[in-house]
């Protein structure tokens, strides 16, 4: 796994958010917002850009962004990849 170092418990505050990277052999192989529930039930909006390598083995579209906030009218939560670039 590979996390972005600016995440929040990486300096000094506690886990709240971070986004982590999954490789095996070396090649990325998935990626995933990560939140606690304590955050969460705080119903903060939040975005993020995220740190991507700059080369990738699989083409693909991949978030440059993402971000969560709580949808009162569907009492629901909603994170979401956004801008999505076409990366080789």
């Amino acid at each position: 796994h590979w996390v972005d170092l600016r995440s929040p418990e990486y300096n000094g505050k506690p886990f709240t958010t971070t986004f982590i990277y999954g490789y095996y052999d070396a090649n990325m192989i998935f990626i995933e917002p990560m939140i606690t529930r304590d955050y969460l039930l705080k119903k903060r909006k939040f975005e993020q850009e995220l740190m991507l390598p700059k080369t990738f083995t699989q083409r693909g579209y991949y978030p440059q962004k993402y971000s969560i906030h709580f949808d009162k009218a569907r009492r629901m939560h909603i994170v979401t990849l956004k801008h999505l670039k076409d990366m080789q």
